[in-house]
């Protein structure tokens, strides 16, 4: 049924455009005249910036994102079309007339992506997303892809229904500086459907504060200080005996998952044995988590140093 109505609408919509001379359909729908030389359904070439084009998707279909839908139904779509019949509701986009509709049919794979380039200020992919689903979890699945890899991925299905629109936010940060491929995909079963709505995608500041960790020697111990603020909802402690270490990595070790504090604001981890050893120096970041995302600290580090006699 959902399948059926989209695809009437998609018919309509290009009886409109050839009738009105407004250009040719991207999947199905589009508004607006695509540049010359922009291929069906692709962005034009050359919009890869530190901001994502047409991210509230209020320019229409074919600019910005290449869409793709693997029935072939409309994804980037306005007011009149984002009627689910399957769920029997009116779905209005978060702002302005246009909105992203993923999913909506069984046996469905759909995406919309782009190139960006990951600015040091705005390393969050931020947007705003809305679930529908009469399936149960673990067989719809939504992804959030870099590069063609998962950065992050969620069910569809009943007890993730939204109800409406919900902020969303993805760490990019490792990506910093990087032109990178960011896609968001879904995929569904043959049973049941799935729809997720999106609007208004873009790459926004870390909503996390700084965080700045001091190290001091306790006896045996290295003591690591910080200062804990909202939203933080929990801190990671990583170790490594090389000073430029990325956190996962091999060489990496995740040391302590450490609670908020029970009253005040500091916050402090001892790691025990640290010093002593001449031989191995100890390298530190925490990483933070809130509000859907992470944020790493300063480096900092433990030294022991040996001492040859007569120098």
């Amino acid at each position: 049924m959902t399948h059926t109505i989209r695809r009437l609408l998609a018919i309509l919509a290009l009886l409109a455009i050839l009738a009105g001379g407004v250009g040719a359909p991207v999947n199905g729908a589009s508004r607006v005249q695509r540049p010359p030389g922009t291929e069906l359904g692709m962005a034009p070439a050359g919009l890869a910036g530190t901001q994502l084009a047409n991210g509230g998707f209020e320019s229409g279909p074919g600019i910005g994102w290449e869409e793709y839908s693997l029935l072939g139904l409309p994804v980037i779509v306005d007011t009149k079309t984002l009627f689910d019949p399957g769920a029997d509701i009116q779905v209005t986009p978060h702002t302005g007339d246009w909105a992203a509709w993923l999913g909506g049919q069984d046996n469905e794979l759909s995406y919309i992506r782009q190139q960006v380039t990951v600015g040091s200020a705005t390393p969050v992919l931020g947007y705003w997303h809305w679930i529908q689903s009469t399936d149960t979890c673990g067989f719809d699945l939504a992804r959030i892809l870099v590069d063609g890899v998962q950065v992050r991925s969620y069910s569809l299905c009943r007890n993730s229904n939204t109800g409406g629109w919900v902020k969303q936010m993805v760490d990019l940060s490792a990506y910093a500086g990087q032109t990178i491929t960011l896609a968001l995909q879904v995929t569904t079963d043959g049973s049941y459907f799935s729809s997720l709505y999106v609007d208004d995608v873009a790459l926004v500041a870390n909503p996390l504060p700084a965080l700045a960790v001091t190290a001091t020697k306790n006896g045996s111990f290295v003591r690591l200080t910080w200062q804990h603020a909202s939203p933080y909802t929990g801190y990671e402690v990583w170790r490594s005996t090389s000073a430029y270490f990325l956190l996962g990595t091999p060489g990496a070790s995740l040391r302590a998952n450490v609670p908020l504090p029970g009253s005040g604001t500091q916050v402090s981890y001892d790691d025990a044995g640290a010093v002593g050893d001449a031989t191995v120096n100890y390298f530190y970041v925490v990483r933070g988590s809130g509000a859907g995302v992470t944020r790493s600290s300063n480096r900092t580090g433990e030294f022991d140093f040996a001492l040859t006699p007569g120098r």
